[in-house]
This record gives structure tokens, C-alpha cells and sequence, in this order.
């Protein structure tokens, strides 16, 4: 796995092929020719427009790297998080959810992007987040609900840990997911429209957690027959003086 420097790889990789960013099947592939290099003379070459000198100097150059191991923890690679995310101090910081879209991409982070385009949670959370905040909801919910007990602080390690260990699960889990957010948000949608989870004006990310969380395993046990009886316990809920304590302070403890 490479950390930081896959950009410059894949550009030796891509010069030496003769091809910029090779497709299968794309038929408009772009020669790949030095431009605006330090040294005129390379200016408009292709590798193999090289002198044989040149070439071999090409092929001949050591790349330095860097390559580590984590010893402890044993089940898990959330040193690479944390590697990319010290590495992660030049311009715009990424946000936590844009450095696991970098490390642990796979069929979780699909369905993630995919969960985001539904209709009912779109009106309650609004427009796309930037930084990819909407997502990150949505990966806390699933991290939540299927794997709570594990839970411990900081929350940012334990929402990665989850995200690496089912980055590429079985279609079956997959669908489990898609099928548990769509018919706990779709419900709350139903009773509740674009004022769930804002117990004043603004969306509170520990509501959402709690209330999604615990209305999916309600669901779980069967059909809600009467779903105005889910707008009058939350706004009971909303009212609650050790609910409202409990969301309006930290609330990474457990």
C-alpha cells in the first residue's frame, strides 16, 4: 500500500508506458510528452524519443521509500490512518471522512456515496456536505448500530476501524446495511420531515446517532403499526432533561 507518493509513481509509470493514464478501450489515450521540465532539451520527448543513455539513467535511478510496519495493534492498519493524516499538513487539511475514502476505499465507501443519494435523508440533512460530513453520518449510524459494544474513545479511530473491517464485506452485509438506513430514515422521514435530529435549528450529529440507532433496532423486531406514536415519543424525548445534558455535551464517552 502506498501512503503518500502514488502520484509520482504513477506519472513514472505512465511516461515510461508511453501512454498518460491508460483506459481499456478509451481511443483518445494522450501520448505522454515531458512539458515545462527544468532541462529544455527534454522538452516535447517521449521515453522513447530518449538517447540510450538518457534511457538507461531513467531506468537505472533508485527511488527512495520508506516502509512500515505496525506491530501493535495485530487485527488491525489504523497506523496507515494515522501516517496519512500527520503526512495530511500542506493546504487544505483533509477532513477525517476524506482521509478514509483515501485509505480504506472499497465496497463500504460505495454504498456510503450511494446511501447519500437517498431522497428522504437528502431533505433532512440538506445539501451535499463538502467535506463529506453526510457520509460520515451515515457510517456512523452503520458503526453504531452493528458494532456499539466495541465502542471506545476517540470516536474518529473507532468510525476507521469499522470502515477497514467491512471495507469490502459480503453483498449480503451490504445489503443489510442499505436495507437497515433506508427503512430507519425513511420512517423517521415519514414522522418527523427535515425537523428530525434538530432539536433546535441546527442538525445534532449525537440525536441523530441515538435516535436512528435506536428506532433501526425497534425496526428490527418487526413492523412500527403505528408510526405517529414515533412523532410523540420524540418529541418526549426532546424534552427529557438527562437526554438534553447528554447530547449537548461531549459526547464521544460512552
Amino acid at each position: 500500500l502506498v501512503i503518500d507518493g502514488q502520484q509520482r509513481l504513477k506519472t513514472l509509470q505512465f511516461f515510461k508506458g508511453g501512454i498518460f493514464n491508460p483506459k481499456d478501450g478509451d481511443k483518445t489515450q494522450k501520448v505522454f510528452k515531458l512539458s515545462r521540465v527544468e532541462s529544455k532539451q527534454f522538452d516535447g520527448l517521449t521515453y522513447k524519443d530518449l538517447s540510450d543513455s538518457d534511457r538507461r539513467s531513467f531506468d537505472d535511478y533508485v527511488i527512495h521509500a520508506t516502509i512500515v510496519k505496525q506491530d501493535k495493534p495485530t487485527n488491525d492498519d489504523t497506523s496507515i490512518y494515522h501516517i496519512f493524516e500527520r503526512l495530511n499538513t500542506t493546504g487544505q487539511r483533509l477532513s477525517a471522512q476524506e482521509i478514509r475514502v483515501a485509505v480504506y476505499r472499497g465496497h463500504l465507501l460505495e454504498l456510503l456515496e450511494e446511501l447519500n443519494g437517498n431522497s428522504e435523508w437528502r431533505q433532512i440533512f440538506g445539501k451535499p456536505h463538502p467535506r463529506l460530513k453526510d457520509r460520515e453520518l451515515i457510517l456512523r449510524f452503520l458503526a453504531f448500530y452493528a458494532d456499539a459494544k466495541s465502542y471506545e474513545r476517540p470516536q474518529e479511530e473507532f468510525l476507521s476501524k469499522f470502515a477497514a473491517k467491512n471495507r469490502n464485506s459480503k453483498p449480503e452485509q451490504l445489503e443489510a446495511f442499505r436495507k437497515t438506513f433506508c427503512t430507519t430514515i425513511n420512517l423517521i422521514y415519514d414522522c418527523l420531515g427535515r425537523a428530525a435530529f434538530r432539536p433546535e435549528r441546527t442538525f445534532n450529529a449525537a440525536v441523530f446517532d441515538s435516535v436512528m440507532v435506536a428506532v433501526a433496532r425497534r425496526l428490527d423486531r418487526g413492523r412500527i403499526s403505528q408510526p405517529d406514536q414515533v412523532k410523540i415519543a420524540y418529541h418526549r424525548l426532546m424534552k427529557n432533561k438527562r437526554y438534553i445534558l447528554a447530547f449537548s455535551g461531549p459526547t464521544a464517552d460512552k
